[in-house]
This record gives C-alpha cells, structure tokens and sequence, in this order.
C-alpha cells in the first residue's frame, strides 16, 4: 500500500519499522506526526554497520529519502482513513488506499483544514413565539459547525443512536455531510461492553455549550438544567425539543394558529385594512401550520384554505368572486389563484370608483348627526346606542380631551366620579346666590306690600296726623 502511494522498498520499509503496522495505527497520524516521521526516516541518526567480519565497520545511518509526493500521498492516505473508520463506519482495506480514491477528499481536506469556529455572537436565538422556526435554525447551525474530527455536530442530535449496518445501509445521501450526520459513531465496542465513543462526549459537550448560550436568560434555561453537571448536549436538546415541539405543545400552537384563521375578518379596503395584508395573515398561518406538519400535525388542506378565505370575507362587494370560486371545483382547491381573482378585482375596482364609494368599512361606520348626550353610561345603556351614537359621543368627549383607552368603550369609574365630584363642587360654590334669588322671587309681593313707599302711610294723602303733645 504504502509503495502504492510512491514511497521507495526501503521508506515502507521504515514505516513499518516505526510500529505502524495497521490501518487502524495509521489513521491516527496527523499531518504534523506524519512530516516529523518522515524527517526521522530520511535522517534518523546514529550509526550503521557496513561489511561483515575483520571488515565490517561504523559510519553514520545516512537514512532512506522520502519523496515530497509519498509524504503528502501519506497524509491524504490517513485522512481518507479517519473519515471512513471514524466519520461514516465504513470498513478499509488495505486495497483500497489507492491515490485515486484518496484524491477524491482532497478538497474536502482543504476545507477542514481552512476551517474556523463560530463565535458565541453568531449562536442562533431562541424566537420563543416560534419554537419551529428556533430548531429550523438551531439545526442549520449544528449542521455547519464541525466538532472534534470535524464532524458535523448534528449528528449528535439526530433520531437514532445507532449506525445503520453497512451491508444494509443503501441509502444515497446527497453530500458527504449527510452521511456524516448520519453514520458517524455515537458508541464503540470495547472487549465486550458497548461504551460512548470519546469523540462523540466532546462534541455532545460542545452542543450542550451552545444550548447554554442560546438559553441564557430565557425560561427554557430550566428544561436543559438536569443535564448541566454530565454536559450531555444530545439529552438536553430532545428535552428542548419534546417540551416545545411535543404531542401537547405542537396542539396548542395548531389551536392557535387556527384561531388565528378564523377570528381575523376581512371588511373592505381601508386605510388599516387592505386584501394584500389579509393574505399575508393567512399566509402566515399557513407556514406555522405547514412547520407543524413534521412534529404530528396532519396538515391544513388546500380545500380548507380556500373555505376559510371565502368564509372571512364579509363585504358584498366581491361577490361576485366568491359565486365564481364557488361554482369552479379546481379554484376551490387553488387558493394562490383565488387571491389572485380576489386582488384582480378588487384592483380594478378601485380604479373605477371612487374612495368613498369603494370603502365599505368607512362607510358602514359613518358618523351620522345623532343626538347623544356627552354623560356616562353603564355597559347596558351604551350597548343601547346605535353606532352613530357611539362615535358622535366619543367625538364630543375628544374635544373636551377626554382619551379613549384600548379596548374601553365607556367612561371609566374613575372619570365619572371626578366629573360628578366637579360638578357638584361648581353646584355648592354656585348654591348662596341661587339661594338669594330663589327667595327674592318667592317673596317679591311680600316686599312691594311691606316694604314699598307707596303703602307708607306718612306720605299718603289720608295720613293721621299726629298728636300734640301735652
């Protein structure tokens, strides 16, 4: 093999000289090892024995050359040993260490070689509103960082803790790190026990670290804390992952996303509301519920889809549209080409007509001149309201600078009892003079017919006048 990959007799010979005597001895050397056993080879010091008998003599060990293309063919050569033996379990003979087969990692080598560790800042994120997307991502990332022998380290958090048999694996993988994530060792057999391959422990530690990292500060930090002290990545990744993307969990976001699809209506183009970003809603709920399908969910069905567009758009003003998606049994199965009808019309529409003649929701809510009271109202009062009503009373209110709070149609307690303890502090600073006034009008002909100048009888005609005095 070795004089295959153009080494001399004599430098295989040294090879084999130095206690390499197997593949599984070989693969072991790296590129360093390999360069320093070629430099002991071509000058190994020492000295020699020349001749026989009376005339044998000592001179120094002049060593045996070793080519620059044996050296770097031997480096190849134990890669192409390593990634077989130790990357996909597959078995080598000697037969088959052939330049030609162990050019084919060439570039491979390079890479590995070129290759560099990803900062912490460049671990993925947890998005805890989409848990699907999370691992998506935490995936793509484990797929590209290469651990101890530059494995893939995903291959850690893949499905099946064994190697399929060779004999049995038929299996045509895309890319050599396919094969990798799929055939690399998690366990070695050592005498008779079936321990973890060292390999294996280093690059589950190194995945537990990037779980750390990616947990810091989130709740999920309690999910993978029973596997702090052992650094078993590969556990605390499928508790990540049954706690988040389980049986239970995977109904709770299929619950909601489906909520989600029916509660959000369509009413008309408006200035917050308009067919693109109703489509886009519901798109989006399409993808959460597509991401589900891998973890259980049985997948929302084109038919359906277009059901629950139709249903959701309450506006008469594409009916049109709907009769005909109705009557057409392949549109009720497309839905990208029924919201392509819906835009086309509606598009068309809008060109034709005018705003206020187009906007349904605007004008199904306009303000009428209502007559309303600006006053608070109990929830049963206010329900009593008509719609024009409602907007008249909160346009008066905004002009005195009341604020409307999310979610409040009504005064709130607070305000009513502050206004009432306003209004009755004007009444009782007001009450004195009203007072006067009330009593001034109560009692007016009292006044003319006591007090009054007219009735004074000293100044009248018929006055008595009075007595002398003695």
């Amino acid at each position: 093999m070795l004089k295959g990959l153009k080494f001399s007799q004599g430098g295989a010979d040294e090879v084999y000289a130095q206690g390499y005597e197997d593949l599984e001895e070989l693969k072991d050397l790296l590129d360093e090892d390999i360069t320093a056993l070629c430099r002991i080879i071509r000058r190994p010091g020492g000295e020699v024995t020349v001749g026989t008998g009376a005339a044998a003599t000592s001179k120094t060990n002049p060593g045996v050359q070793v080519s620059m293309v044996a050296e770097t063919n031997l480096k190849l050569a134990c890669y192409y040993l390593r990634h077989n033996l130790d990357r996909v379990s597959r078995s080598v003979i000697r037969t088959d260490v052939t330049p030609d087969n162990i050019k084919k990692l060439k570039d491979m080598k390079r890479e590995d070689e070129r290759y560099e560790e990803p900062k912490q800042d460049s671990y993925p994120k947890i998005d805890e509103k989409s848990w699907p997307d999370t691992f998506d991502n935490l995936n793509v990332f484990l797929r590209t960082y290469l651990g101890e022998d530059k494995i893939p380290l995903m291959y850690v958090a893949r499905d099946t803790v064994e190697v399929t048999p060779e004999a049995r694996d038929n299996t045509r993988y895309e890319s050599v790190t396919d094969e990798m994530i799929a055939r690399a060792p998690h366990v070695h057999v050592v005498g008779n026990d079936t321990i973890a391959h060292p390999t294996f422990v280093l690059n589950s530690a190194k995945v537990w670290d990037i779980l750390e990292t990616m947990t810091e500060g989130k709740s999920s930090r309690v999910i993978i804390k029973p596997h702090q002290r052992k650094k078993d990545g590969r556990a605390a990744y499928f508790a990540l992952k049954q706690h988040y993307l389980g049986i239970n969990a995977v109904n709770d976001m299929v619950t909601a996303a489906e909520a989600k699809l029916e509660g959000y209506k369509y009413r008309g183009e408006g200035r917050k509301q308009q067919f693109s970003k109703y489509v886009t809603f519901q798109k989006r709920q399409h993808n959460i519920l597509a991401d589900l399908e891998r973890y259980g969910y049985k997948g929302l069905d084109d038919r359906s889809k277009v059901r629950i567009l139709n249903k959701n758009i309450e506006t008469d003003i594409v009916q049109t549209v709907k009769a005909q998606i109705l009557a057409d049994d392949k549109l009720q199965v497309d839905y990208d080409r029924c919201t392509s009808l819906y835009q086309s019309f509606i598009n068309q529409m809008r060109s034709s007509q005018t705003k206020e003649q187009f906007n349904i929701s605007s004008t199904r809510t306009k303000v009428k001149d209502e007559n309303v009271e600006d006053k608070y109202y109990t929830r049963e009062e206010y329900a009593k309201l008509s719609e024009g009503q409602k907007q008249k009373l909160w346009k008066l209110r905004e002009e005195r600078g009341a604020k409307k709070r999310k979610g409040d149609d009504k005064i709130s307690r607070k305000s009513y009892d502050k206004m009432v303890r306003r209004i009755s502090a004007l009444e009782a600073k007001e009450a004195p003079a009203q007072d006067d006034d009330a009593d001034e009008s109560g009692t007016e002909e009292k006044k003319d017919e006591s007090s009054g100048n007219r009735n004074n009888k000293a100044l009248t005609r018929n006055a008595v006048k009075p007595k002398k005095k003695d």
